[in-house]
């Protein structure tokens, strides 16, 4: 394939392998990831100084990870955690490494990405908490474990032209594709080729409307598409778009990388978007704002809105102010401004917004709970 584009569209098989991955089920909008704070390195050997420094390049992966953004590591007091990242391991365990010739993600950064391992693993699960802390004591951002889904458009060539990406034109670039995301910790839709939503010729265009209608039938928050071709079997070359909010942006093109450096550059372009609306800044003291919610009809419906608002990362405390028929008036306490916690709420689809309503307690924001 020489001078030849390529296109592709990715769903299915391996959006399970994402998933799986990340402990998700299958996204329905956005996913809630349970395995945010988990990352398997390569390691020389079992011994403590071999696990002292790969301790500290896993910690990287994750703070990245769950920040949004590579600038956090740039910070004094993290660049501190980063020197004793085994200080703030929960569980590690060896592992089995991929059989030769697979791709496996090294460090998490595209410098360090292509390459070939196989031999022992470090699994490192590192603490929540005082990750979560640290990143709140530095003023650094948080994105909750709560994320967009991501519809993943490549298109690539062969020598009838543009096609969808599949495991037999494309298998490395998907494989890495989904590495990428996993790393940074977004999941990942692939569409089906030969599906009938989005068509190629939809995704040739760059048509807004059809993308998004296929966003919708997919489930997904936002739509990565690539459209590239190889010019001497090797390099890729092409162009990305990010749809998102009903926007279309642009992303750095890719310009005669390997599979691996062509998709992260596109992944972390992708990651810092989303994480640059969803994540969260928190605050030196917390603030209250009253919720009013319809549609809890029952106690049970009251136990499950409980729940939900508690397990929500900017909620610090949830009160029952008053409750009349099928409306609870809440307080919640937060860590962030309320802006954040809008998004959030539009993102998750638990709670429909209703706008605010004057309440005998001042004003409140108004949603319905949606079973």
């Amino acid at each position: 394939m020489n001078n030849i584009p390529v296109a592709a569209c990715l769903l299915g098989a391996w959006a399970w392998g994402a998933a799986l991955l990340l402990g998700l089920a299958p996204a329905s909008h956005a996913a809630r990831l349970t395995d945010l704070y988990t990352v398997e390195i390569p390691v020389s050997d079992q011994s403590e100084s071999a696990r002292r420094q790969v301790a500290s390049e896993g910690l990287a992966v994750v703070l990245v990870r769950i920040s949004g953004n590579n600038r956090v590591l740039s910070d004094e007091s993290i660049s501190q955690a980063l020197d004793n990242g085994q200080s703030l391991l929960g569980q590690f365990s060896y592992v089995q490494g991929r059989r030769s010739g697979e791709p496996f993600m090294v460090s998490g950064f595209p410098d360090t990405y292509a390459k070939r391992r196989t031999g022992v693993l470090l699994r490192m699960r590192f603490q929540e908490q005082p990750l979560i802390d640290l990143l709140r004591n530095s003023g650094q951002l948080l994105w909750p474990d709560k994320r967009p889904a991501v519809l993943v458009c490549l298109v690539v060539a062969d020598e009838d032209g543009w096609d969808f990406a599949s495991s037999d034109n494309a298998s490395a670039l998907l494989r890495a594709m989904e590495e990428n995301m996993q790393r940074r910790g977004m999941p990942l839709l692939f569409a089906e080729p030969g599906g009938e939503q989005p068509r190629l010729e939809s995704v040739l265009a760059r048509d807004q409307i059809a993308l998004q209608e296929a966003a919708v039938e997919r489930q997904a928050d936002a739509v990565l598409i690539g459209q590239l071709y190889q010019t001497d079997g090797q390099n890729w070359n092409g162009s990305w778009d990010l749809l998102f909010l009903g926007r279309s942006q642009e992303l750095p093109p890719s310009s005669d990388g390997d599979f691996q450096r062509v998709t992260a550059a596109a992944v972390d372009a992708t990651a810092a978007r989303l994480a640059d609306y969803y994540a969260v800044r928190f605050l030196q003291e917390p603030t209250k704002v009253l919720l009013r919610t319809s549609g809890v009809r029952d106690f049970g419906v009251y136990a499950q809105a409980m729940s939900y608002l508690n397990g929500l990362l900017p909620v610090h405390k949830v009160d029952l102010v008053e409750a009349d028929e099928d409306v609870a008036l809440f307080e919640l306490s937060l860590h962030t401004e309320m802006d954040s916690l809008s998004k959030i709420l539009a993102l998750d689809r638990r709670l429909k917004s209703l706008g605010g309503q004057r309440t005998d307690r001042g004003f409140a924001l108004s949603y319905e709970w949606q079973d």
